[in-house]
């Protein structure tokens, strides 16, 4: 086998010790060290041999440059992770940090955050979206880092988010502080919880205490809720399929960009757990569709409601499958500083907090990063953002409203914190 790239410099320097050998990973920057980085991936690439050397000479006054070609190493090679010598746009992992090859050398990215994502062939990715799935022109599993702070939860009275129809669960506006977070920028698609099912089999139910909200360790999956999973990947498929408007298929096809929908919220919550993730709190929820201090009426700004802006409004009884439409494909109605969409309309989205329509009065009135865990009015959990077959005053930020969560519906769906 040839030498590689960091053998043949070696070899080059004892055989002639007065020539400068720009390999790869020497004189990074310089317009000799690039050359040579270029000539030395082409060599790799190409599978030509190579018995250049590279000599340069610099005079004080007019730079000049000089190549000296020195007979020495036979065919070139660089190994994986070797002497950092690679193909132009080429990917791979360190670790759980990918690498892109940049004029010819590797070059370190963000590393993916844990458990949030794993590195899988030079990507950051969940295991839903290991096969790079897309999604209205996005990562279908692409998420953003929101800073937390405190901010008004709830529905003010003069304030950018007033509204004269509103309920009065959504009252009072109150303090609410919220630690950084990351939110999934889309809701879950079918291709993503098909994911999921594939692998539920074989996929150990979560362990207790698993998707906790990180600063409220008691908000973690309790065990006696896999129970209320489905017993096998064949009946969760089954149950997925809730009705003529379900987005479920049991094969790929037209409706793999849809939302999921008719899946409970252990479901959910089991998903996010699965994919490294878990459910966002209903605090979390609303600072990123309000847009913490910015105080929202709708997640975009004060327009009403349209079209090009969320999927919304299909109120007659021709409403069906056809008019659910893809995640992430109003993205003119995203949150203007991150570009989370979906937002408002598609589907009404599972959160971790337990209903109650006098929390914001009582224990929820004075929260840092609270979680309403045993406070219910009902047996239900909030659900938050309106659905697609819901009017557009459903559809404002502060909107609230709740479900029991096994609960099944056409217009009920999520997405997970991180």
């Amino acid at each position: 086998m040839p030498p590689s790239l960091g053998a043949c410099s070696k070899m080059l320097r004892s055989t002639f010790p007065t020539i400068v050998v720009f390999d790869a990973g020497a004189a990074r920057g310089s317009f000799a060290g690039r050359f040579a980085s270029y000539a030395l991936l082409y060599a790799r690439v190409s599978g030509a041999p190579f018995h250049e050397a590279f000599l340069m000479h610099t005079v004080s006054l007019g730079i000049r440059i000089t190549i000296v070609a020195a007979m020495a190493c036979g065919s070139v090679h660089s190994e994986p992770g070797g002497d950092g010598v690679c193909a132009v746009d080429e990917a791979r992992c360190e670790a759980n940090r990918p690498q892109r090859c940049v004029s010819g050398e590797w070059q370190d990215q963000a590393a993916c955050v844990t458990p949030r994502n794993t590195c899988a062939a030079g990507a950051c990715v969940t295991a839903s979206c290991a096969d790079g799935k897309q999604c209205s022109g996005i990562g279908c599993c692409d998420s953003y880092f929101l800073s937390g702070f405190a901010y008004p939860m709830g529905r003010s009275s003069a304030g950018p988010d007033a509204f004269a129809g509103g309920k009065a669960a959504e009252l009072p506006e109150h303090s609410v502080t919220v630690g950084g977070f990351y939110l999934d920028a889309l809701e879950i698609s079918v291709g993503r919880f098909r994911a999921f099912v594939d692998a539920y089999d074989t996929t150990p139910r979560p362990l207790d205490g698993a998707g906790a909200a990180p600063r409220v360790p008691a908000s973690g999956w309790q065990a006696g809720w896999s129970q209320f999973l489905p017993p096998s990947a064949a009946e969760l498929r089954t149950r997925l399929a809730c009705g003529a408007a379900a987005t479920w298929t049991d094969t790929p096809g037209a409706n793999e960009g849809k939302p999921i929908n008719c899946l409970t919220w252990y479901e959910l919550y089991a998903f996010c757990i699965w994919d490294g993730g878990r459910l966002p709190t209903e605090a979390e929820w609303e600072f990123a569709a309000a847009g913490g201090l910015s105080n929202r009426l709708y997640p975009w700004g004060a327009q009403a409601p349209a079209a090009q802006l969320a999927t919304f409004g299909c109120t007659a009884a021709t409403c069906g499958l056809a008019d659910i439409r893809d995640v992430g494909s109003a993205p003119s109605g995203a949150t203007p500083s991150t570009g989370i969409r979906d937002l408002a309309g598609s589907m009404w989205e599972w959160t971790r907090d337990r209903y109650s329509d006098v929390w914001y009065g009582n224990g929820g009135n004075v929260c840092d990063n609270c979680i309403n865990l045993d406070m219910p009015t009902s047996q239900g959990f909030t659900i938050r953002g309106g659905g697609w077959d819901a009017p557009g005053d459903d559809v404002r930020v502060v909107r609230r409203d709740t479900v029991i969560p096994d609960f099944r519906g056409k217009e009920i769906g999520g997405r997970c914190a991180r």
